[in-house]
Parts: C-alpha cells; structure tokens; sequence
C-alpha cells in the first residue's frame, strides 16, 4: 500500500515535471526565433568585402571608401559607413572587412554594384545558424 501510494505520487511529479520541461523548450524555440530575428535585423545594414589587401595601420573607413569610389565607381563618402574593421582569417587568407552602412539605400547601392568586381567579392552579413 505504501509503495503503491509512494510510486503514484512519483508518476504524479513526473507528469507535472514533463509538462514544465515541454513548455519551457516551447518558449525556448520562442525566445530563440525572436533572437534571431533581432540578430538578422541589426545585420541589415552589413556588408562583408573579401579580397582587399591588407596595410599596415589602415584605416578601414578610408580603405573602404576609396575602394568603393574606384572600384564600383560609387559616391561612399567614409561618413555613410558608421563601422568598418577587419574580420578574423580563415588560414592565410587576406582578413574580410565588415562595414556597417547608415542605411539601408546605401548597403543596396553597394551590393548592387558588385557585378563590377574582379578579384573582391561583397557578400551580406547573414547569420550561419539555424534553431531548431
């Protein structure tokens, strides 16, 4: 009898135990969409450049700047991008440099005239993981 008793109440909170654990994996699955769909949003207005050399003591705005009136032949003054510094490596490779335009007309025009590169390439700054 009291064993009877004992088990029921422990398949009882067992029960109750693993409702609790599937709600919190239901708001966990929640909470995860809405962070990356914050996380997407602040990477907006990102672009990522490959391929463009690497000087001591740059200074990426300027860098960035020139390379986008010479190479895609575009008006970005250094004040439409409000970041821009180099990336980790893969290997050996030249640093990727991650700028952040002032708006989202300005990160468009960018990456609209990247058909006009030849050795550089300019990729948005999308997220590589997914929730399940």
């Amino acid at each position: 009898m009291f064993i009877a008793h004992l088990t029921s109440r422990i398949e009882e909170q067992t029960k109750g135990l693993v409702m609790k654990v599937e709600q919190l994996e239901s708001q966990l699955r929640t909470v995860n969409a809405k962070l990356d769909d914050q996380e997407q949003y602040s990477r907006s207005n990102n672009l990522r450049i490959y391929g463009l050399s690497e000087k001591k003591d740059e200074n990426t705005e300027e860098a960035v700047a020139t390379f986008l009136r010479q190479k895609l032949e575009l008006d970005i003054q250094p004040h439409h991008i409000s970041v821009s510094h180099r990336l980790k490596a893969k290997e050996n490779r030249t640093r990727p440099i991650l700028i952040r335009s002032n708006s989202r007309a300005v990160k468009e025009k960018i990456y609209d005239s990247t058909r006009r590169l030849k050795g550089q390439r300019i990729k948005e700054d999308l997220r590589n993981v997914e929730y399940n």
